[in-house]
């Protein structure tokens, strides 16, 4: 017994000594001495991954709704992550964290999609919005900055499907086959995820989503996008900062994140609709 304990002592001393030089905080201490005294078989490809976890705990999304999103979304799960989106939200469109999102407590939403194992965000609304929260509680991370490919006028243009499908007010009838029966005919704010879009957008953007589209609007929203990027660029330093178009594909990416380029083309989810849950969401 006594050989044991002075082994496991001189195991203990040894792996925090290694440790210590690695990480500030006693919860990144505490993962690596787990990590470090369970066995594992290392594959090339375990390698890769074991290396890229260490340096890089999550993945922070920044980029708007209508920003290829999506497409960012399947590529990070391509890469090995588990990406929240907007969609995520809908899988518990009522769970009460949507509501202090809404009231301005982040705190609740971030701790759930953490406890639910997601490693990353891929941008889109509410996530674009958290970075900030999500840099402080994820020191260790990086961020994806997606842009439009076309610029903040085209955004504006490719914002208006999701414009006009707040600005109607409800879900289309149940006989429309892209939305789900438990959404049809229903009132958009019936739901939560739902009023804290519309008010991101607002108290974010200064860009009105359940306004008619006219010029001024145009104008606003245009100087919102504008204005959410500048703040980001601020925020975030050079070195852990990726401003992201999906046209350029997987290059940028997996060099941004020290990961080979998988042998498959760059994700196009492209989606052109309301941006709303379709029937395999829930």
């Amino acid at each position: 017994m006594v050989h044991c304990m002075v082994f496991f002592t001189i195991w203990f001393v040894t792996c925090a000594g290694a440790v210590a030089t690695e990480c500030e905080s006693e919860e990144c201490t505490g993962v690596l001495l787990l990590q470090n005294s369970a066995p594992r078989l290392l594959t090339a490809k375990s390698k890769v991954q074991t290396t890229v976890a260490a340096e890089v705990d999550f993945i922070i999304g920044t980029g708007l709704p209508k920003t290829a999103t999506s497409s960012l979304r399947a590529a990070l799960e391509i890469l090995g992550r588990h990406p929240t989106h907007g969609a995520t939200m809908f899988s518990q469109p009522f769970d009460p964290v949507w509501d202090a999102a809404f009231h301005g407590d982040n705190v609740p939403a971030l701790k759930k999609i953490l406890r639910e194992g997601y490693d990353a965000s891929a941008g889109d609304s509410p996530w674009c919005f958290m970075y900030e929260d999500l840099m402080r509680i994820k020191p260790n991370h990086k961020v994806i900055m997606s842009l439009h490919p076309r610029g903040p006028d085209a955004w504006v243009d490719s914002s208006d499907t999701w414009n006009a499908f707040h600005v109607g007010g409800f879900f289309p009838p149940a006989n429309d086959p892209n939305t789900p029966p438990f959404f049809a005919g229903r009132k958009i704010t019936d739901f939560p995820p739902e009023r804290l879009n519309e008010h991101l957008y607002a108290s974010k953007l200064d860009c009105f989503i359940n306004e008619t589209h006219n010029e001024s609007w145009g104008d606003r929203c245009k100087q919102g996008y504008l204005a959410h990027y500048d703040k980001v660029r601020r925020a975030v330093p050079k070195d852990r900062l990726l401003e992201f178009n999906a046209s350029d594909g997987w290059a940028p990416l997996c060099s941004f994140l020290n990961l080979p380029v998988p042998d498959m083309p760059f994700p196009d989810v492209n989606d052109r609709t309301n941006g709303h849950p379709g029937p395999g969401v829930l």
